[in-house]
């Protein structure tokens, strides 16, 4: 797709052909207009991008908590003071 043709040209994983010239070409104009827009309106771009930071920094966060508490949780589970006792046999 889109995504492994961009990512194979900038890392250079693997050789490209003609199939990606347009793909690579649209990227590369819609990348250009981007600058564009922010060289003459950059609160057009900067809006957005502090909002979609926001976003990803709050979920990060979010996701950081959930594993923190969900270490705790199993740290103090049935196993955390070692194996359970053989049952007893009558």
């Amino acid at each position: 797709g889109i995504g492994s043709a961009i990512g194979a040209a900038a890392g250079r994983r693997r050789p490209l052909g003609p199939a990606e010239a347009k793909v690579l070409g649209a990227a590369g104009l819609l990348v250009l207009a981007i600058v564009a827009v922010a060289i003459i309106w950059p609160h057009l771009v900067v809006i957005p991008l502090s909002l979609i930071g926001g976003w990803l920094g709050i979920a990060l966060l979010v996701m950081a908590w959930r594993l923190h508490r969900q270490a705790s949780i199993d740290a103090s589970g049935p196993d955390a003071d070692g194996p359970d006792p053989p049952p007893e046999t009558r």
